[in-house]
This record gives structure tokens, sequence and C-alpha cells, in this order.
């Protein structure tokens, strides 16, 4: 499944910066899997922004219709990223945020509890 549509693959990527993900899919060519998939780089590096800012990484549809996902990365004390963390439900099921909220309490419970930073 490659990393821009599903939810932990996004979350994983939004912990490097703009530069490398553009690097990182500086050939341009997006596979796509339903109408929902990111199909741009800039459309991808916007979504991981938001992603940054809101502390977890979103699928809607993307890699399969009916079906959303949450996800958080759980990195070390220097950013390096450890485990991810990733809960997914039939969109008529998800409750964003409830699903949200509970995503980035257990992974920064569990970073904790690997004796590292929250990221």
């Amino acid at each position: 499944m490659p990393a821009h549509l599903c939810s932990l693959g996004k979350a994983m990527l939004a912990t490097r910066s703009d530069e490398e993900i553009r690097n990182l899919y500086s050939r341009g060519s997006f596979e796509t899997l339903t109408e929902h998939s990111i199909s741009t780089l800039d459309d991808l590096c916007e979504d991981l922004n938001t992603a940054r800012v809101r502390g977890f990484a979103f699928d809607n549809q993307e890699s399969h219709l009916g079906v959303q996902c949450v996800a958080r990365a759980v990195q070390g004390a220097q950013g390096r990223i450890l485990a991810g963390l990733s809960v997914s439900a039939p969109s008529v099921r998800m409750k964003y945020d409830v699903f949200a909220e509970a995503v980035v309490a257990v992974a920064d419970e569990l970073a904790e509890l690997l004796q590292y930073h929250k990221p």
C-alpha cells in the first residue's frame, strides 16, 4: 500500500519536512485507488501539513471506499519513528473525533511506556 493512500503511511510521512516529501515524491506519479485518493504532490503536502497541526493523519476512503482511518506515529526522543498506531472503521461507523482522540492518547501513552518523548 503506498504511504500516501493510508493514514498510517501519512502519519509517518508527516514526521518529515515538506522538502523531504518533495524529494521522495519527485517523480510526480501518484497511484490512486479511489476517487478520494491523493493524486498530486501539492495535495499530499497540504494533507501532511494538516496532519502535523492536528497531531494525527486521516484517510477518508483514499484506499478503500467505505473505510476511514486515523493514525499517529509513535516517535522517540529525537523524533525517530518507533511504531505507528492506526484505527480503521467503516465510514458509517467512524466517529472521527472519538477515534482520533483515542489514537492520539494511546500513541502518546505507548511513547511514554517506551520512555520516549511525545511527538
